[in-house]
């Protein structure tokens, strides 16, 4: 069967829905122009606010990033909360799932709470962590931390290259560190040079906030030596850590410094404690290098922690095995030092990949997957972030602080400084362990708005000191100034809200003429009526003819009594048939033609003249209308033919011919002419067409009937 389509509307569809896309957008729009932040909050994973009077207890990890734990990892949750009395009696933390992780009662009432436990997700995806203060006059709940479950965490990468570089006394040096975390988590660094390079200064570009690390180094060297440069980057877990080394030849004119490269091991290895490591090196000196010496250490910028493998090689010698039978598991790197003729000695060095040894003592130094294990304290995770804008005028200050290995922090060693000035009298400290603390500050009055200083530094038991410097922006957010004021008849608003306010009437607006101009662009569209699908059949006649349809559907059809076949013939014949001719005679007698009194005489020359023309039909067929025929005398049925009728054609009627009129039965009587006119033979022919017309009409019919 042929497909047809239905016939083809021309909406304009265009113009409706862009009209309500704009009417939707605006809203968006208005905040977008209003608002100075992000939809993106993953900078803030690590920001949470202090706890207050109306949001008394807050819940956070200190040391990684809650959007992508990675599943089966332990890590150290924080809870902090306090009351205006003493009047909290125990905390209970609980999962999405109901599950509690951590619950405490107290012995005495309190009015502050700073407890630490382990949490371990077991399933991906999203989780909330909950929890509520339990006190005299009832329970009081804490907002919580939302999580999300990863399968795995990926470490940060260190992305620039570790190229070693000779450059003379006076030369400028040019150098860019980047590192990248794939998360997204915040990339925590630190890097050194031994010996102290104080003409190289530093630029933080990117400080590792959004998962992204920068860090260009620039001077110029005025003494000549071999600089051994050194850089740290981790996400917080504690097997993410990533190291790079280099180093910085600075040489004069007199004496060069010795260039040493090692070949092997050419990238990271791992080994058991007490295998054998073969190394392999090359070196290069304008003067007489007169021997080698060989170290392995876990922070090759320091060398109080160098620890000696052979310090007497000789000169001739570049290949040696070193034994790790007296070294302790860990990450470490060989240190090669080559020492030259000249007085004072030139000394160069060269720093191999990683090497990581599987040993018990490794595994025991750390408890949770979070555990950073560096020889150096460190300042990790701060708040706000480095060259971040808060609007807060008394904005939360955190930081997690963690000793060296093998050491413990000196709390009475830890300072604080705002804009330089010295308040580590109000601060707070939420103890994780003996090498891992919370710093806490809030102000407790506004600070004013600007650019805000913050220096913080530590010492542990080893006599290391850690100290981080960053700045963050406190935002203005008192009235506006004049130029950002409108007077509107004498009402001062602010640019912002004329914004909002504007903006607000602009959708009420379109929202009245949004349905006005859909309706018009309808009500003006084209006439659907005139649009034909040729695809389609032609419409149904709506009345006339056999197709006419019932008006009332629900009327009940009539009841259609079956015609016999003899009846069916008879009303066929009787529909479409010609006339017989003694139904012409009958309706020729009916007629009374008026009588006409004339002499005898007339009367024989009459007849004289009619023998002696030819004979011409005068009758002319009367056109009965169907009121007539109604009012008549219904015929008289004819007797029941018992027998069946054959099933044959039936004979064609005869068409009456002129010839036939002019010759009457014995049983008729002669027909007179009537007086008025007489028709011409054209005019009977034209008749006797018009029947056959009719005839054939008839036949027409009952074919379309069948």
């Amino acid at each position: 069967m042929k497909k047809r389509f239905a016939p083809t509307k021309s909406v304009p569809s265009f113009f409706m829905f862009a009209t309500i896309l704009v009417a939707i957008t605006i809203p968006l729009v208005v905040m977008g122009l209003t608002s100075d932040g992000s939809f993106d909050i993953r900078d803030k994973a690590y920001e949470t606010g202090s706890p207050t009077t109306s949001n008394p207890c807050v819940i956070y990890f200190p040391k990684v990033n809650p959007d992508t734990l990675e599943i089966n990892g332990e890590y150290k949750v924080s809870i902090e909360a306090i009351s205006t009395i003493k009047d909290i009696e125990g905390i209970k933390i609980v999962d999405d799932g109901g599950t509690t992780l951590f619950e405490k009662d107290y012995t005495s009432l309190t009015d502050s709470v700073e407890e630490t436990f382990t949490y371990s997700p077991k399933a991906t995806g999203t989780n909330f962590i909950r929890g509520s203060l339990i006190k005299v006059t009832g329970e009081e709940a804490c907002p919580g931390e939302g999580i999300t479950v990863i399968n795995k965490n990926t470490a940060p990468e260190i992305t620039s290259e570790d190229i070693n570089t000779d450059i003379s006394v006076g030369d400028n040096y040019e150098y860019v560190i980047t590192a990248e975390d794939i998360d997204t988590d915040i990339v925590n660094f630190t890097y050194s040079f031994t010996p102290r390079a104080d003409w190289l200064k530093k630029t933080v570009i990117e400080d590792g906030s959004d998962g992204n690390v920068k860090i260009k180094l620039q001077g110029t060297p005025d003494k000549p030596a071999s600089y051994l440069a050194h850089i740290f980057v981790h996400d917080g877990y504690g097997n993410h850590l990533s190291s790079m080394s280099w180093v910085i030849n600075v040489n004069q004119d007199e004496n060069d410094i010795p260039s040493v490269r090692i070949l092997n091991p050419s990238k990271a290895i791992s080994a058991d404690v007490g295998d054998e490591i073969e190394t392999k090196w090359v070196a290069s000196d304008q003067n007489q290098i007169i021997k080698y010496q060989i170290y392995a250490s876990q922070d090759p910028t320091d060398s109080d922690t160098w620890k000696e493998i052979n310090t007497n090689i000789s000169y001739k010698t570049t290949t040696y095995d070193v034994n790790t039978s007296g070294l302790s598991g860990g990450v470490y790197r060989l240190i090669i030092r080559a020492i030259d003729n000249q007085d004072p000695a030139g000394i160069g060095f060269a720093v191999s990949p990683e090497i990581s040894l599987q040993g018990e003592e490794a595994d025991d130094t750390q408890d949770t997957d979070d555990d950073i294990v560096l020889l150096k304290p460190q300042i990790i995770n701060v708040t706000p972030n480095n060259s971040s804008e808060v609007e807060n005028p008394r904005p939360l200050v955190r930081a997690t602080l963690i000793a060296g290995t093998d050491s413990t922090i000196l709390e009475d060693t830890i300072s604080f400084k705002l804009n330089d000035k010295d308040i580590t009298e109000n601060i707070r400290l939420n103890k994780i362990s003996e090498r891992e603390i919370t710093f806490i500050y809030q102000p407790k009055a506004d600070i004013t708005a600007g650019i805000q200083k913050i220096t913080l530094s530590f010492k542990d038991s080893n006599e290391n000191t850690a100290e981080k410097e960053w700045t963050f922006t406190i935002v203005d957010t008192s009235p506006e100034k004049d130029g950002d004021i409108f007077v509107i008849f004498g009402i001062e608003i602010s640019k912002k809200l004329a914004l909002i306010v504007g903006a607000g009437v602009v959708v009420i607006i379109l929202a009245i003429l949004v349905p006005i101009i859909i309706y018009k662009m309808w009500s003006t569209s084209k006439d659907y009526s005139k649009i034909v699908n040729r695809g389609l059949p032609p419409k149904m006649p709506k009345s006339g003819g056999m197709y006419e349809l019932e008006k009332d559907v629900n009327t009940k059809p009539k009841e259609v009594t079956p015609k016999s076949t003899k009846e069916e013939l008879e009303t066929q014949m009787t529909k479409f048939s010609s006339p017989t001719l003694e139904e012409l005679d009958k309706e020729i007698k009916e007629e009374k033609p008026q009588e006409v009194t004339k002499p005898e005489k007339e009367v024989v020359k009459e007849t004289k003249k009619i023998q002696e023309e030819p004979t011409v039909d005068t009758w002319k067929p009367k056109l009965v209308d169907q009121k007539e025929i109604e009012s008549e005398e219904p015929l008289q049925q004819e007797k029941d033919i018992s027998e069946e009728i054959p099933a044959t054609t039936l004979p064609d009627l005869a068409v009456p011919t002129p010839e036939t009129f002019t010759k009457p039965t014995k049983e008729e009587q002669p027909i007179q002419a009537p007086p008025a006119t007489e028709k011409t033979p054209d005019e009977i022919t034209k008749l006797y067409e018009e029947i056959q017309k009719v005839e054939k009409q008839g036949e027409d019919n009952n074919d379309q009937n069948s």
